[in-house]
C-alpha cells in the first residue's frame, strides 16, 4: 500500500538465550528504528554533558547511565522482558529458592528512564548496537540509491589509462 510511511519503522529484538522456553516464555523488545528518528529527538533524550571527557572516556558513570536510560526509554515501544533487579530469595542453608521466585515482567510502555534501568545488560547492549549502527551506517554499495560521491578530483594514478595492474615506476 503506497504512502504508508517508512519501512522498518520499528525493530523487534528477540532474546531466546535469556529464557528457558522461547516459545512459551519469549523475551523481546520492539524499538523505534533509530535511523528514522529526528536528530533533535535523539539528542534531547541522550544529553551526556559532563558524563564523558573529550576522548569519549566516562568521567561520570551515573550521568552516562542516566543518559542511556533516557534514550532506551524513548526507543522502546513495546516489550516482554523481566525486571533484572528482582533477584528473589534463597534459603541461606541450602541455596534453594525460598517461596515464589518468579521475576515480575516490566510494565507496559511507555517507560520512564527508571524502568529502562531495570533491563538486563544483554538487552541494553543489543539496543545500543542498533543505535550505534544507525549513527555509523555501512558504506553504500556501488549502484545503491544512497551511494555518495567524493567532491575531490580522482587520483591520476588510479584513473590513468592502463593504471590498473601497473607496477610503480622504478
Amino acid at each position: 500500500m503506497p504512502g504508508t510511511g517508512y519501512s522498518r519503522k520499528v525493530i523487534k529484538l528477540t532474546f531466546d538465550d535469556l529464557t528457558d522456553d522461547p516459545q512459551a516464555d519469549p523475551v523481546w523488545v520492539i524499538i523505534r528504528n533509530p535511523r528514522l528518528m529526528p536528530a533533535k529527538e535523539i539528542t534531547s533524550a541522550s544529553d551526556t554533558s559532563g558524563a564523558y571527557d573529550e576522548n569519549g572516556k566516562i568521567i561520570d558513570r551515573a550521568k552516562a547511565e542516566e543518559a542511556t536510560d533516557k534514550l532506551i526509554a524513548r526507543l522502546v515501544v513495546a516489550a516482554r522482558v523481566y525486571d533484572a533487579t528482582a533477584v528473589g530469595t534463597y534459603d541461606p542453608l541450602t541455596g534453594e529458592p525460598a517461596g515464589d521466585d518468579a521475576q515480575p515482567l516490566l510494565p507496559p510502555t511507555p517507560w520512564e528512564p527508571e524502568i529502562a534501568a531495570k533491563l538486563p545488560l544483554g538487552i541494553r547492549v543489543r539496543i545500543a548496537e542498533e543505535f550505534t549502527a544507525a549513527q555509523n551506517p555501512p558504506k553504500a554499495q556501488e549502484g545503491s540509491s544512497t551511494q555518495t560521491t567524493s567532491s575531490s578530483s580522482p587520483s591520476p594514478s588510479t584513473t590513468a589509462p592502463g593504471a590498473e595492474g601497473q607496477s610503480p615506476p622504478s
